[in-house]
């Protein structure tokens, strides 16, 4: 009835319409803003884990595939509330820090709920701009201070467009549904995913976040974990991303169910494990277990489920567990793929993760030849047809570092700032500007584009 709605509505109507969305919400995306003009998200992330809040922007920036813009519909100023969940308010400057690196990262709305506070009901204790008896409340200054921060990058923002980094992450609504199913008392979609995705972005990897329908011939690199179904549509794009010479990234637990959430009948990973080769597959829970991943000369234990195979020869065993193949790769003619049998328990500080992002995923990094970022600094890029920007934020709770292998030019507070180490008090956000002409012949050719 929506639907026969908005057909009504819309060759009349001129202004854009949208919906709001959230990771908390039980959609199915794709078909969700199919027919709708651009993608609208609520979120309440807490300060303490800014993935949380960054992975909405790397998300919804993708949902539709041929408009990249994307409207923040709801957030709070100082911290969200319920009468059955008290919170504490976000520190001083965190909210304005969100609204900065979203801004740079192609949104185009920066919305509160609520204006004024509410005198009644289950959201009592939500914070607003103003209180439910009319005075400024504990939100009011940021929500100034956003204000004042809007009008002095507006000018920034209409020169330059954001560039999408080359590395993405595939999240699938379908997958989520799966996991509220066979979750074993352990799996949460939302959070695997999160901590996946953080795992990323904390070693100053840029990412997309894209989905089963979107494109994958803009990116040299594409990871697919959790997606326990791989439909006959996507297992062809896989194949021609591949054959074109893109990296693909699989599993764990990628392809090891049907549609009907059932045990394949053919091949433990369905047509994925057919078309990689691979059989003998198992699946077991090793918690409680004393089983060992072995990967570049690094041990570490892993926890809850694990995936083994045997693979044909052109594939090279990369990883162990307990002399179990669980990681493997193969060459292909131009691209490559890899498959993850299991990954480490703790990724933020596993050292065998970082180890094996430092291999298979840095040199995709679009930025590396500009910054190197250390934990809680967040980064996007805008370029003009002269220059390229790093907008860059720190958003976790210490101090943080970065290292400029070039000088460059700050547009904010229209400083130099030099090669070497720099350092980022929490919630500081600068604009680092480059000519382009200066990356180009600066750039080290150890660090060449792996598809150029």
């Amino acid at each position: 009835m929506i639907f026969v709605i908005l057909s009504e509505w819309r060759p009349r109507y001129p202004l854009p319409i949208t919906h709001n969305s959230a990771f908390g919400f039980n959609l199915q995306n794709d078909e969700l803003f199919a027919d709708l003009d651009i993608a609208g998200f609520d979120t309440y992330a807490p300060a303490d884990n800014y993935p949380a809040y960054t992975m909405n922007l790397d998300r919804w920036r993708n949902v539709k595939p041929r408009n990249k813009e994307m409207l923040l519909l709801e957030t709070c100023t100082a911290n969200a509330g319920h009468i059955e969940n008290y919170a504490a308010p976000r520190p001083h400057g965190f909210v304005t820090s969100e609204a900065f690196i979203g801004y740079a990262g192609h949104l185009k709305s920066f919305c509160f709920w609520h204006f004024r506070g509410h005198r009644y009901g289950v959201e009592q204790p939500h914070s607003a701009v103003l209180t439910a008896w009319g005075e400024p409340d504990r939100g009011y200054e940021e929500v100034v201070r956003i204000g004042e921060l809007r009008q002095q990058i507006a000018p920034l923002l209409a020169e330059t467009k954001y560039v999408s980094a080359k590395i993405a992450i595939m999240y699938s609504d379908y997958s989520k549904r799966f996991y509220t199913i066979d979750h074993g008392g352990v799996y949460d979609y939302r959070s695997l995913f999160t901590e996946f995705y953080g795992s990323l972005i904390r070693q100053g990897i840029r990412v997309e976040i894209i989905q089963e329908n979107s494109p994958l011939e803009e990116y040299d690199v594409v990871l697919a974990p959790f997606v326990r179904w791989i439909s006959p549509t996507l297992l062809k794009k896989f194949a021609a991303f591949t054959e074109a010479g893109g990296k693909l990234i699989l599993g764990p637990m990628t392809g090891d169910r049907t549609k009907e959430l059932a045990w394949p009948a053919t091949n433990g990973l369905d047509r994925l494990g057919e078309w990689l080769g691979f059989d003998q597959i198992q699946q077991f829970t090793v918690k409680g277990l004393a089983y060992q991943l072995t990967y570049d000369g690094l041990e570490e234990p892993l926890d809850h489920l694990v995936t083994v195979f045997h693979c044909p020869e052109d594939w090279e065993t990369i990883g162990r567990g307990n002399d179990q193949t669980l990681l493997a790769k193969k060459q292909l003619a131009q691209g490559e793929i890899i498959y993850l049998g299991a990954l480490p328990s703790n990724l933020t500080d596993s050292l065998i993760w970082q180890s094996f992002c430092r291999k298979e995923l840095f040199p995709y990094e679009s930025d590396r030849q500009l910054i190197k970022c250390s934990e809680g600094v967040m980064k996007y890029r805008r370029e003009s047809a002269t220059h390229v920007q790093l907008w860059i934020s720190n958003l976790g709770m210490t101090t943080a570092d970065f290292t400029l292998p070039l000088p460059g030019f700050e547009r904010l507070s229209g400083e130099a700032l030099t090669r070497g180490n720099h350092r980022l008090k929490p919630y500081e956000n600068l604009i680092i500007e480059w000519e382009k002409t200066v990356e180009s012949e600066e750039s080290d050719d150890s660090f060449s584009h792996p598809r150029a």
